[in-house]
């Protein structure tokens, strides 16, 4: 298995801060930089703060864009090529010896996977914060932040059946992404798939683990991450464009799904596109004794 490139083909570090579980860095990338296959002794998750990389993996091949998350498993080969503009990410090594996971959560860190979505958007410029201010409290703060992301990859990438969803339930969750911007009725989905409005309700929560309802809004929500990086777009139409009734009740939505407001988002999302000069910084909590 061929080791890490040279530490200048993996990105210049302009700030770093450990935790017990995690290393966590924000790296700098030349544009059009291509990282030449390799592979890691540790699980590493990459978030895009600004620019965007091609990851191509055992698994799949992808466009890792700004407010995705990439993780690639310890082992697992892979090659990474930038955009034509200087791109930057955090990067997040898991401490293997120091991270102890069971079932579910340990699976996620065991193959490749990419996701999207408001919370861990949302968690990692949290994270970021932390790391360009960091504290004496920040190790703790961003331990505790990144044991939600890996939690919220782990819904993601176990829908919770024993068994894999049926046929009609992937049709019923790809019709939810095609419509989730109109308003569909539980009977109107039931219609599309052929199965009684009560067993498709029962199925749908026992394979995604939520509502269908919840699905659909955490579907919107998301799509709205994506709308708060435009400047010119205000919050009342980007409340609009989400199939929220009003502002009030679109940011009281997202805060109950991301643990911010969408502005309080917005403003997160524009430090990390166009950060401050700052020292870069080595934060380190206390050896166990």
């Amino acid at each position: 298995m061929q080791k890490e490139s040279k530490p200048d083909q993996l990105g210049q570090v302009l700030a770093s801060l450990d935790t017990p579980s995690f290393a966590v860095a924000e790296k700098s990338y030349s544009p059009n930089l291509r990282i030449p296959r390799h592979a890691h002794e540790t699980v590493v998750m990459s978030f895009p703060l600004s620019g965007s990389f091609i990851e191509s993996n055992s698994v799949s091949r992808y466009t890792c864009e700004r407010l995705g998350l990439s993780i690639n498993p310890a082992g697992e080969s892979h090659a990474s090529r930038f955009c034509a503009n200087e791109a930057r990410c955090l990067v997040v090594e898991v401490i293997p010896d120091n991270l102890t996971l069971s079932g579910e959560f340990a699976k996620v860190l065991e193959r490749p996977l990419y996701i999207e979505g408001a919370s861990p958007a949302a968690l990692a410029l949290r994270v970021y914060r932390e790391l360009k201010a960091a504290d004496a409290v920040s190790p703790l703060l961003v331990e505790g932040l990144m044991l939600e992301i890996v939690a919220l990859a782990a819904r993601d990438a176990v829908k919770g059946g024993a068994a894999d969803p049926p046929r009609w339930l992937l049709r019923a969750r790809d019709y939810l992404h095609a419509h989730f911007n109109e308003h569909v009725s539980l009977q109107q989905l039931s219609q599309v798939v052929g199965v009684h409005p009560a067993h498709l309700s029962r199925m749908f929560r026992r394979h995604y683990r939520r509502a269908v309802g919840e699905y659909v809004r955490e579907l919107r929500l998301d799509k709205s991450v994506r709308e708060l990086c435009d400047p010119e777009r205000t919050l009342a139409e980007i409340a609009a464009a989400a199939g929220f009734y009003d502002q009030s009740h679109f940011a009281n939505a997202f805060r109950r799904h991301t643990g911010v407001t969408p502005a309080e988002f917005r403003r997160a999302q524009a430090r990390s596109l166009y950060p401050r000069t700052l020292r870069s910084s080595k934060t380190r909590l206390p050896a166990k004794s």
